[in-house]
C-alpha cells in the first residue's frame, strides 16, 4: 500500500480505507489504500497545483474539468439565470396559452 506524497518524496506504507488505482513502473499488482479524508485532501492539493499553474498564452487561468461550470452555477445562484429576450417572450406566450400570467 503506497501513500501519496504531495512533495514528491518517497512513498510509505499506511493503513487507511479507500482504494485508489496507481499505474506506472513498480506499481504492477499493488493497491494504494487511503481514507476518504486523505483522498479528498490529496485531491484538493492536486487541484490547487493545477489552478496555480501558469496559463498558456491567450488564457487567463488554468481550470480543472467542471470548474467553469461550477463558477457559472454559483454566479447564476447569486444573480439569476440569463434568458434571452426572445426565449422569455416564448415562455410568457406559452404560459398565457394555459392561463398562467407571468411578468414580462
Amino acid at each position: 500500500m503506497a501513500r501519496y506524497s504531495p512533495q514528491g518524496g518517497k512513498d510509505r506504507w499506511i493503513d487507511c480505507g479507500c482504494v485508489v488505482a496507481r499505474q506506472g513502473p513498480g506499481y504492477e499488482g499493488r493497491r494504494c489504500i487511503w481514507s476518504w479524508r486523505r483522498f479528498c485532501k490529496c485531491a484538493d492539493i492536486t487541484l490547487e497545483r493545477v489552478t496555480a499553474s501558469k496559463p498558456a498564452a491567450g488564457f487567463e487561468q488554468v481550470l480543472y474539468p467542471g470548474q467553469k461550470e461550477s463558477q457559472t452555477r454559483q454566479r447564476w445562484r447569486e444573480s439569476g439565470i440569463p434568458i434571452a429576450d426572445d426565449v422569455w417572450k416564448d415562455f410568457v406566450a406559452a404560459a398565457g396559452l394555459v392561463g398562467v400570467e407571468i411578468e414580462s
